[in-house]
């Protein structure tokens, strides 16, 4: 036998000396774990569910600003809404040169329905002691297209890695918690193209499932382009197609 592996006589004498019934055991060993496995899978299927039906997401409407100070140092936070990554280089190289005095100007960024673009920077602190801080912060509060930037003035004592995490977080929570707050929803174009006979059954469609008109052309044909939340797009396709002369 390899050394570590387990011994099945052994493991049941020893259930045999604590007084217990071995099959009883087992069973109710086997049932326990089986519970504890249909228990993690359960939660891990919501999650997928829940992340699968997500189509909106928190960002700021305005910009939020805040002082925070720790042991003679300032930390001017602010926090702005943003659509691209070009935006934020923007706004890094305005404060950068507004704030040419300052000790450090770090940022950090998230953009995307789901976050899955962002930046950190330390400008000059110790690797990851106040830009990774401000992103998670960021993340904590589930907002998303939204950069925030905290200027730090030296006030002569030495934060530590620990104090610096903690002000840096406490500073861009601060500046976020002033911002407001909106929610937005994730959303698809379709465009609908068919004869004017077909009009008024797209157009019940379109007002039924409040449905945004964003663009109508057309002579020959009527085209209109709609704006659709993402989770009920499949079943706004599967209702313009029951027509069968209509096409997406």
């Amino acid at each position: 036998m390899e050394h570590g592996a387990i011994n099945p006589n052994g493991l049941i004498n020893k259930v045999k000396k604590q007084g217990k019934n071995p099959l009883l055991f087992f069973a109710f060993n086997t049932i326990s774990r089986l519970f504890f496995l249909k228990k993690v899978l359960f939660l891990c299927k919501n999650k997928i569910d829940l992340m699968e039906k997500s189509d909106s997401y928190i960002t700021i409407s305005s910009a939020g600003e805040a002082i925070y100070k720790e042991k003679g140092s300032k930390f001017l936070s602010f926090a702005f809404h943003i659509e691209s990554e070009y935006e934020a280089d923007e706004l890094r190289k305005k404060f950068k040169k507004k704030y040419y005095d300052a000790t450090h100007v770090v940022y950090s960024f998230r953009l995307g329905a789901d976050g899955e673009k962002f930046r950190a920077a330390d400008d000059g602190e110790p690797s990851g002691s106040s830009g990774l801080p401000v992103l998670n912060t960021i993340k904590s509060k589930n907002i998303t297209d939204v950069i925030v930037l905290v200027v730090r003035y030296f006030g002569g004592t030495k934060l530590g890695i620990p104090g610096l995490i903690d002000a840096y977080s406490s500073a861009a929570a601060l500046a976020l918690d002033n911002a407001e707050k909106e929610e937005r929803l994730v959303t698809e174009k379709i465009r609908i193209k068919t004869s004017y006979a077909n009009m008024n059954f797209v157009m019940r469609i379109i007002k039924d499932n409040d449905l945004k008109i964003l663009e109508t052309s057309g002579a020959e044909f009527f085209e209109v382009t709609v704006s659709v939340r993402k989770n009920i797009v499949q079943k706004i396709t599967d209702l313009f197609n029951q027509n069968g002369k209509i096409t997406l």
